[in-house]
């Protein structure tokens, strides 16, 4: 085979270089029978020179290079020509937007509700039984207010449990203080009820009341278990359409057997009725007018006034308040309001007791039943037993329209 000489790109192309320097500067001569000029001689050998340079490193090389890898411990790697080829220019393509991932929709839960304690002790009002608010009255008339309440709170009401008055206007309430009349447990309804007396004057009139357990902690109803019940009316102005003691003595007076004269004097022996303008009542002194009397001084010995007849009317009242006289220890006598229509029976419209006891009785008696009537009033005080300082007061008794 015949053996080739191989060269590298680079040693093709200065070769090339070379030979066309050569034809240029012999195609000027061509034709023309001339030396030639010292600069194509000099071209000339440059290029001999050149191409004998890259013929002998053509050769040699190989050669060399085989003879170091043969005598090299170490296996040389030839050298390579790396031929480089450019990336194509990268186009700026939008990438589609990526969806962010969205965190696992959590499940609502709804807090539990957090149970609110209920109070031991509360109520529910649950209306008025009897006296409506704003009720209208008589002084002094007398009544009676009930209210029905129900136990909404844990704890049961026992019979140590009381109805009490907080504030206000007391209204003579005889007690202010009520103990439950029964147990009341959650849930269940009682009617609780307290004994009052309108005032004497004209005017609007409330008291408060609550009730009290037996640790003596009041409570009411409302939010807070705060709140108390109340009883509210009015008071009419009301006229005296009759006055006892200004009549005195326009009554016949008797001390049960024999008419009796008046005014009398205290201590006869008869008996007596008199005016007292500044009564010595077993309170203590008063600074309204009474008619003093005093029963005969025998054992169940009695004192009565009848008066002139007088025209009664639906709503019409007759008021007082009896007392034993101050300092008489044992007074022991009874009061009674009796009255006759014409000619007829006489007839009894309450009875009461006093002792020296310090306290006194307010009479509020209703005289509607003898609405239309001509009515003759009876006022009567008896001794009950011996006769023993059987001396005492009705507190200006009179009739009011």
């Amino acid at each position: 085979m015949t053996n080739r000489l191989k060269f590298t790109p680079v040693q093709w192309t200065v070769l090339t270089m070379l030979g066309l320097v050569v034809l240029t500067l012999s195609a000027c001569n061509l034709g023309v029978n001339q030396p030639i000029s010292q600069d194509a001689m000099v071209a000339t050998m440059v290029y001999q020179t050149a191409a004998a340079q890259v013929t002998q490193n053509a050769i040699l090389t190989p050669i060399a290079q085989l003879t170091q890898m043969a005598s090299s411990p170490t296996p040389q790697v030839l050298p390579t020509l790396i031929v480089v080829t450019p990336s194509p220019q990268a186009t700026n393509t939008p990438m589609p937007p990526t969806a962010t991932p969205m965190p696992p929709t959590a499940t609502f839960v709804p807090p539990t509700p957090t149970a609110t304690p209920v109070p031991c002790n509360w109520i529910s009002f649950q209306g008025d039984v009897t006296i409506p608010d704003g009720t209208s009255f008589t002084a002094g008339s007398k009544f009676t207010k009930t209210w029905r309440l129900r136990n909404i709170g844990s704890c049961t009401w026992t019979t140590q449990y009381s109805l009490v008055f907080v504030d206000g206007d007391k209204m003579d309430a005889a007690k202010t203080e009520i103990p439950l009349s029964k147990s009341v447990a959650p849930g269940a309804t009682i009617d609780v009820s307290v004994d009052l007396i309108a005032p004497s004057k004209a005017g609007t009139y409330k008291g408060f009341w609550m009730l009290r357990s037996q640790n003596n902690a009041r409570f009411g109803y409302g939010a807070s278990a705060g709140d108390a019940f109340w009883v509210s009316i009015k008071v009419a102005q009301s006229s005296v359409l009759y006055d006892f003691i200004s009549n005195l003595c326009s009554a016949e007076w008797r001390n049960g057997g024999e008419v009796i004269s008046c005014p009398g004097t205290v201590g006869n022996a008869k008996g007596a009725a008199l005016k007292a303008d500044n009564p010595m009542m077993e309170y203590g002194q008063d600074d309204e007018p009474a008619l003093r009397v005093e029963p005969q001084p025998v054992d169940n010995g009695q004192i009565a006034g009848k008066f002139p007849e007088i025209e009664i009317k639906k709503g019409d009242r007759f008021k007082s308040v009896i007392s034993c006289w101050s300092g008489m220890n044992n007074c022991n006598v009874m009061f009674q309001l009796n009255y006759q229509i014409g000619d007829g029976a006489i007839q009894n419209l309450g009875s009461w007791t006093e002792t020296y006891d310090g306290s006194t009785t307010k009479l509020d008696v209703d005289l509607s039943a003898l609405d239309g009537k001509k009515v003759k009033f009876i006022l009567v005080t008896l001794a009950n037993g011996p006769a023993n300082q059987d001396s005492a007061a009705w507190l200006m008794p009179r009739i009011v329209r």
